[in-house]
């Protein structure tokens, strides 16, 4: 990108140097990191995160049972944090256990009680 002085403004009497960016192929935005994954399932149910989420889901319960969103936040506030705690009966494919982290999602998994 190349940075050139491109005119002088007269403002009120005074000289007002603008500069103006141009650059050589034009403005483009970088792209958005994006990060994320998959547990492994446990009972038909796994967790799934991307960037500052996780979530859980099931394809179908293969047990009725309590789960659990183990996910690791990464940030002011490193460590594991737990959600869900939903009952999701056999046969069925809920979304289950959201949650936020203030700056990264890097891992989860699921795990239940019965």
């Amino acid at each position: 990108m190349n940075l050139r002085l491109r005119r002088t403004l007269v403002v009120g009497g005074k000289a007002v140097f603008a500069a103006v960016l141009v650059g050589a192929a034009g403005f483009s935005a970088a792209p958005a990191a994006f990060a994320g994954g998959q547990s492994p399932s446990v009972n038909g149910c796994y967790v799934r995160w991307w960037n500052t989420a996780s979530s859980g889901y099931c394809s179908p319960a293969t047990k009725t049972a309590t789960y659990y969103n183990n996910y690791y936040c990464s940030g002011p506030l490193d460590g594991w944090n737990i959600t869900g705690g939903d009952r999701i009966r056999k046969g069925t494919s809920p979304t289950w256990g959201s949650a936020e982290c203030v700056i990264e999602v890097t891992k989860a998994k699921a795990s239940w009680t019965v």
